[in-house]
């Protein structure tokens, strides 16, 4: 998993916590009585009802079921310095997702098609990127998204669409934040690119790319895409505050300019102890 020893190295949220992620999360908690939510969840226990839902249809997976997978967490929480170990929960379902979820017990969800599809040297990347997620709090953030997805019918008009656009936005931009996490847990960027575009290609088709070279075929493709202006820049403006998911290509951009500035080697030095 690269030239550090993983027991050595320490990583915390300013480590790898993008700007845009934090302001979306600041701005997800400046919403006008969301701090109440958080408190009325918190004393009703409403986690609980979550709970029962994932021992009553979900299998929660343990070490001697994954041993692989529990040996990756476990070094994951040393590394992100996560004390407790996340409930592992394996959700039958055609759908390739993987979601972390809860307030003060985060726990993760698989599904079997993705952790069948996901393959062992893309396991940890998505490992990783989970328990940077706990770490920033993203957790708490996609828990009250959960619940406020139910409470839509109740909420005064006008509201729901804010909501929407603000939790659309902190989606997005939590991505970044992933990314430079892997980047930081792997110390490989070809791997880093690959978990951005999983999904997209075969692994041998990524392979073939050359991801880590800066004259390979998809910066170019990259390039074109952020350099859209007039009607083009104006569509894309608008169907990306409308979505929840991050484009790839702003992804690889990004972390790539990461990368490259030296930021990303100074924090790798700084983690090591």
């Amino acid at each position: 998993m690269g030239k550090y020893n993983t027991d050595n190295k320490k990583l915390n949220v300013n480590d790898f916590q993008h700007p845009l992620d934090k302001a979306a999360v600041d701005a997800v908690v400046a919403i006008p009585g969301f701090t109440k939510l958080l408190n009325y969840i918190s004393e009703h226990s409403v986690e609980r009802v979550y709970g029962f839902i994932n021992n009553s249809s979900r299998l929660k997976l343990t070490k001697e079921m994954s041993p692989l997978i529990f040996s990756m967490i476990s070094e994951a929480g040393e590394m992100f310095q996560i004390e407790e170990t996340p409930s592992v929960y394996l959700e039958r379902s055609y759908e390739y997702i993987v979601t972390l979820e809860g307030i003060k017990n985060p726990y993760i969800i698989f599904t079997t098609s993705y952790l069948e599809g996901v393959g062992e040297e893309m396991l940890w990347p998505v490992i990783a990127s989970e328990f940077a997620g706990i770490q920033s709090k993203h957790a708490m953030i996609k828990f009250i998204d959960v619940i406020l997805k139910n409470a839509r019918g109740a909420l005064p008009f006008g509201i729901d669409m804010v909501l929407d656009l603000a939790m659309n936005n902190w989606y997005r931009n939590r991505a970044y934040t992933y990314d430079r996490a892997v980047l930081l847990a792997s110390e490989d960027f070809e791997l880093t690119a690959k978990h951005i575009l999983m999904g997209e290609a075969a692994d041998e088709v990524l392979d073939s790319i050359g991801l880590g070279r800066p004259d390979n075929p998809y910066m170019e493709q990259t390039s074109e895409f952020l350099q859209r202006n007039g009607i083009d820049g104006i569509y894309q403006k608008f169907s990306t505050a409308f979505t929840r998911s991050q484009w790839a290509a702003s992804r690889y951009a990004e972390l790539y300019n990461w990368y490259q500035s030296g930021a990303y080697h100074d924090v790798l030095e700084r983690s090591v102890t």
